[in-house]
């Protein structure tokens, strides 16, 4: 099994980390999707996109744990980071949501950072 699933806890979060790893569920059909993750987040790279999920978690400080919570800590991050990069982060949608996620510009790396 991969890393990044040890931390699934339910089938549902099962289900959508396998849907978003697969290439064919992106429109651009990108060749590969890598799979980062953080404490609080996946993060699924389909160049030239880039989509960062959060965990239904509540770590006392910081509680994703519901759908609801997790919309508006997006639209947060989405106002907060569009400050400073407006061209670079989107939410968009489409319908009944089942999850949410921040929509973003993949960005190039540098050349020596410690980035994948």
């Amino acid at each position: 099994m991969k890393d990044y699933r040890s931390p699934i806890r339910s089938k549902l979060e099962e289900e959508l980390v396998s849907f978003l790893e697969s290439p064919a569920s992106y429109p651009d059909k990108p060749q590969a999707v890598r799979v980062l993750q953080t404490h609080i987040s996946w993060v699924f790279i389909a160049a030239p996109l880039v989509f960062k999920v959060k965990k239904p978690v509540n770590l006392g400080f910081l509680d994703f744990s519901t759908l609801e919570k997790r919309r508006y800590f997006c639209q947060l991050e989405l106002f907060l980071n569009r400050r400073l990069s407006p061209d670079v982060y989107s939410l968009q949608a489409n319908g009944e949501a089942a999850e949410y996620s921040v929509k973003m510009k993949e960005l190039p790396w540098i050349k020596n950072s410690t980035g994948p």
